[in-house]
């Protein structure tokens, strides 16, 4: 009888020292998927958040305080020239 029980899925899933929350099944498999990823194609993100190399510091803050990001590609004329990472703000801010 336990066996047929229907399976209880917790709101919150702690995994791989990573909290995820659990709206509905397809985000926890897309979750799963994210953290037991394999490749780097796997894991980067296929449309991902950048700017150009004018951007200020406070517009790549908004970026990466809205979209959650930790490292934000720098593009001129579609080609990458550079990330800009959180630990760079802070240096930027100390000076």
């Amino acid at each position: 009888m336990e066996q047929q029980k229907p399976l209880h899925i917790p709101t919150v899933m702690a995994l791989f020292d990573g909290v995820f929350y659990l709206d509905s099944e397809k985000r926890f498999r897309q979750e799963v998927d994210r953290v037991t990823a394999q490749t780097v194609g796997e894991l980067c993100h296929h449309d991902p958040v950048t700017c150009g190399p004018d951007a200020t510091l406070r517009e790549i803050a908004g970026l990466m305080s809205r979209h959650k990001a930790h490292l934000i590609p720098v593009l001129e004329e579609d080609k990458m020239i550079g990330v800009v990472a959180r630990l760079d703000l802070i240096k930027a801010v100390e000076v």
